[in-house]
C-alpha cells in the first residue's frame, strides 16, 4: 500500500521523465515483504502487475534475443535466490521462467 501510494505521488514526475526519454529500471526480489517495487510504477500507467512469485533456482530463457535488454545474457540461465516472475501482461516479454511467465519486461515509450 505504501509503494502504490508512493507512486500516486511521483505518477506526473514519472510520466514526464519517461516521456522526455527518461530510463526507469525496477527490480524486485521474492524476499520483499511490501508487495513488490512495481506498485510504484502503476500510477503512472507506466508497468501493471498483480503479483510475484518466487522462481529462485530455476532456469530462464531469453524470449526476445533481438531485444536490446538481451544484449549479452546467455539464452538460458539459472535464476539465483529471490528471482520472481511477474504476473502481468505487459507486451514484451524478454526472459521467462519455465511456464513461459515474465521474468524481464522491457517497455518503451515513444514522446
Amino acid at each position: 500500500v505504501a509503494l502504490s501510494a508512493l507512486g500516486t505521488e511521483w505518477s506526473a514526475a514519472l510520466s514526464t521523465f519517461v516521456g522526455r526519454g527518461g530510463v526507469v529500471v525496477v527490480l524486485d526480489t521474492a524476499s520483499a515483504s511490501n508487495g513488490g517495487t512495481h506498485q510504484v510504477l502503476e500510477p503512472a500507467g507506466l508497468f501493471t502487475a498483480t503479483g510475484v512469485t518466487d522462481v529462485s533456482r530455476t532456469t530462464m530463457s531469453v524470449v526476445a534475443p533481438g531485444d536490446s535488454i538481451a544484449a549479452g545474457v546467455p539464452l538460458s540461465y539459472r535464476g539465483e535466490r529471490t528471482t520472481v516472475r511477474f504476473t502481468t501482461t505487459a507486451a514484451t516479454v524478454v526472459i521467462a521462467d519455465p511456464t513461459g511467465a515474465a521474468v524481464v519486461v522491457h517497455r518503451t515509450i515513444t514522446p
